[in-house]
């Protein structure tokens, strides 16, 4: 969601779950399943490709396998490197969000922690 909402704003994001087609541990897959390993490389590719380098680039904090999907080395380090900016909120604010997902019932608190890409990234291509 927060990635969504700074992609709407017009920031740089990179939604490694969504190339991955996952919805992260607890919500589990999409009903489609996910994509071929390369294919997955391949989107963040030129997804990568097309960044400014001149600006941030936001990611949200990721293990290094999403699903059945392998983060590629360079880029799992390179998130790793980055600036993190951890992001967590009031339970009143976040209930409306999440209900839906009942993540609630498993007594998980929402937290994400979102990095800015190191502006490097790009001559590892």
């Amino acid at each position: 969601m927060i990635l969504k909402y700074l992609d709407g704003q017009g920031h740089q994001v990179l939604d490694l779950e969504g190339l991955a087609e996952h919805r992260g541990s607890v919500l589990g897959g999409w009903e489609t399943p996910q994509p071929p390993q390369k294919l997955f490389e391949s989107h963040v590719n030129l997804k990568i490709q097309n960044f400014d380098v001149s600006r941030p680039v936001w990611v949200e904090d990721e293990a290094n396998i999403i699903g059945k999907i392998h983060v590629p080395k360079f880029l799992y380090e390179a998130v790793l490197n980055g600036a993190r900016y951890d992001i967590a909120l009031p339970l009143e604010e976040v209930c409306p969000l999440f209900l839906g997902f009942g993540l609630f019932l498993f007594g998980l608190w929402p937290f994400s922690g979102l990095f800015l890409l190191p502006l490097f990234l790009n001559d590892t291509l």
